[in-house]
């Protein structure tokens, strides 16, 4: 670990509806620009569009720190059937290339009915 406490690598989903939200397209998602407001150290590792199971989504990515823990993270992002989804993973980036795999197929795991 990087800190006084483990960091558990982690995913997290979210599906918020579009209003509620404030977005309303893959255009004014979450954004590096964005992130870098809030993360101190905040870099870019990525922004990509793609098709995942049929959904047109962005695949963005970052490091920056976070308290005493340097974290990087991958966010897969939709806007589909009225909602915004953001499915995040998590973890340390001294542990990214561990867990790389596992978190590219998880993301891209995304099914939206």
């Amino acid at each position: 670990h990087e800190g006084k406490l483990d960091f558990k690598t982690n995913i997290n989903t979210g599906a918020v509806p579009l209003g509620v939200a404030g977005i309303s397209s893959l255009d004014n998602c979450v954004t590096a620009d964005k992130l870098a407001e809030l993360f101190s150290n905040y870099v870019s590792t990525g922004d990509v569009r793609e098709v995942v199971n049929g959904v047109n989504v962005r695949i963005i990515g970052g490091t920056y720190d976070y308290g005493e823990y340097h974290l990087r993270n991958m966010q897969l992002l939709a806007v589909e059937n009225g909602f915004y989804y953001d499915i995040t993973a998590t973890a340390l980036s001294s542990q990214w290339d561990k867990h790389r795999a596992e978190i590219e197929a998880s993301l891209r795991s995304l099914i939206v009915e």
